[in-house]
């Protein structure tokens, strides 16, 4: 006579089942994770003021660990920003920020001549997350996120110069730099000054610009190691560490093919004519 299996077991059974099925769930009394924006960006930038072709690394950081569910690409998760409606698509990149384990989202954000001007009085903001095409984030512990837009508190928004922001000093800004710059020669503003006489050859032409400027170099050569890059240039061009220089010229041992000679570099080191980008 057979016996038939305990009630209790195949319940038990059955709720294994379907935990198996559905993956991990929240808890009943799970909260809404809080959202930190950071400036990761490596090496720290020197300047406050961003423009054309500058890269800024943001981390949005949650209180679990963060992972995309449901959509088609990580490129469904968007971080938008006041100077970019349309957002930036997250790579797939997680971080980790203490005390948390893979608990931010990596958004690397490159400066483009189409994006909205921030003012330094206002300073470069993450306003919020978008996700498309059914994406959602889970984050261990919290609720999860699956209303898009998930909107940032306006206390956590600011990208400063640095991991966070204190001071209004260390705000950044963006500018819409879509005007060449001009050189003045006018007496004060440029040496030596226009029309001059008995200047001599060897005498340097210093001029008066508009604006700031990139460093254009001249490169005769270029090795790679790594994620490092070693420019070797014609002479030292005045440049420090922090500048970001675009190699406009570039000589017959320069692999322009790889990188193409409208890269820009952030220089790390200088040594005589050697750079380190």
């Amino acid at each position: 006579m057979s016996k038939r299996p305990a009630r209790r077991g195949l319940v038990v059974g059955l709720v294994a089942l379907i935990a198996a099925l559905a993956g991990p769930v929240e808890p009943v009394s799970a909260a809404a994770s809080t959202i930190t924006v950071l400036n990761q960006t490596s090496p720290t930038r020197t300047r406050t003021d961003l423009s054309v072709g500058d890269v800024v690394t943001i981390h949005v950081c949650f209180q679990g660990t963060v992972a995309r569910a449901g959509g088609t690409s990580d490129a469904d998760v968007k971080l938008v920003l006041n100077s970019l409606a349309a957002g930036v698509a997250w790579g797939g990149t997680t971080a980790s920020f203490a005390p948390g384990t893979n608990n931010c989202l990596v958004f690397p954000y490159t400066v483009a001549s189409s994006d909205t001007a921030v003012a330094l009085a206002t300073g470069l903001k993450a306003t919020q997350i978008t996700l498309s095409n059914s994406a959602t984030l889970t984050i261990t512990g919290f609720t999860t996120l699956n209303t898009s837009p998930v909107a940032i508190s306006a206390g956590a928004q600011g990208i400063c110069n640095g991991a966070t922001c204190g001071a209004p000093s260390t705000a950044l800004s963006v500018l819409q730099d879509v005007t060449a710059p001009t050189a003045t020669l006018t007496t004060g503003s440029s040496t030596p000054a226009d029309n001059d006489t008995g200047v001599l050859s060897t005498s340097n032409l210093v001029l008066g610009l508009s604006e700031r400027v990139f460093s254009g170099i001249g490169a005769t050569q270029k090795a790679c190691s790594g994620n490092v890059r070693t420019v070797t240039v014609d002479r030292n061009h005045d440049v420090t560490v922090g500048d970001i220089i675009k190699v406009s010229q570039v000589g017959p041992g320069y692999d322009s093919a790889s990188s193409g000679a409208s890269t820009y570099f952030r220089v790390s080191a200088v040594a005589g004519s050697h750079f380190l980008c």
